[in-house]
């Protein structure tokens, strides 16, 4: 869900800052309030996004793909042009954030990141058997759900 977070946020990005220009400074009525409109969902879903997102990772993606959005829309809608390094340059920032999703660590690395960050939160039922929550959200895990670790006692 924070990757579809991040994603809205990315096209709210697109449409706050291609529609800056129709507010005339603000002093646009209808265009100023679409526009802080689209900035406040924006913020909304990219605060969602770093929730469970490493932030050097959501925000970089967040700018490099809004900007390089925002190009596009005004080479398409507003008729401005690009030249040759300008073109270069939005691949490279493209190649960027290719490059920041294919470096994060391997799935065994968080594994060993998870045991050695997990926080013992609750310890419940000890009669019975126990059941280890860990923190996940301290652990920086991809997920909010809480792990489960039970145990039957003898």
């Amino acid at each position: 869900m924070a990757w579809v977070n991040l994603i809205i946020a990315i096209i709210c990005e697109i449409f706050w800052a291609s529609s800056l220009k129709a507010t005339e400074g603000y002093s646009q009525l209808l265009p100023s309030i679409f526009n802080a409109s689209v900035l406040a969902i924006n913020i909304y879903f990219l605060s969602r996004a770093v929730e469970t997102l490493p932030v050097t990772i959501a925000y970089p993606i967040w700018t490099g793909l809004g900007g390089a959005g925002v190009a596009i829309v005004a080479v398409l809608f507003f008729h401005e042009s690009l030249g040759v390094w300008q073109i270069l340059s939005i691949l490279a920032i493209i190649l960027g954030v290719i490059g920041l999703e294919l470096g994060k660590p391997k799935e065994a690395e968080k594994a060993i990141k998870f045991e050695e960050e997990a926080e013992v939160k609750q310890l419940t039922n000890p009669g019975e058997g126990s059941a280890i929550v860990l923190d996940t959200q301290r652990a920086k895990m991809s997920n909010k759900e809480e792990i489960v670790v039970t145990s039957q006692s003898e």
